[in-house]
């Protein structure tokens, strides 16, 4: 059975249909837009600070291992709540040599895998 909608009707429906989908839609996408940074450091070296800024700003924010150490050999560590952006990370290991990565982009959940290749590569560029 079909059930006829003068014109003006039909549109508060639709406008109100369409209501309900954006208030869903909102909360899942706020939830959506921050994500986590898995590190999983496979090198030799213990990394004792963890420096991450927001690619626009000059200044580094606070190291997020605080008193933690991202020790070698298999230490994990998760950044996690990170809102959708471009970012630099800077590594510093046990001798106080430090590795930076410009302009990471963050689009969803990342998972790197630090090397003793990879860590002594950028840390002499």
């Amino acid at each position: 059975m079909r059930i006829a909608v003068s014109h003006p009707y039909r549109r508060l429906i639709v406008a109100a249909s369409l209501a309900v989908c954006v208030s869903w839609a909102i909360p899942a996408f706020a939830q959506a837009s921050r994500w986590s940074l898995r590190i999983r450091n496979a090198s030799n070296f213990d990394i004792y600070a963890l420096y991450v800024s927001g690619s626009d700003y000059e200044n580094w924010g606070p190291d997020q291992l605080g008193s933690r150490v991202l020790r070698g050999g298999g230490g994990l560590f998760t950044l996690t709540s990170i809102r959708a952006g471009e970012y630099d990370v800077k590594f510093v290991d046990e001798d106080g040599d430090a590795c930076v990565l410009r302009k990471v982009l963050v689009t969803r959940h990342l998972s790197w895998e630090l090397t003793n290749t990879w860590l002594l590569g950028c840390e002499f560029h």
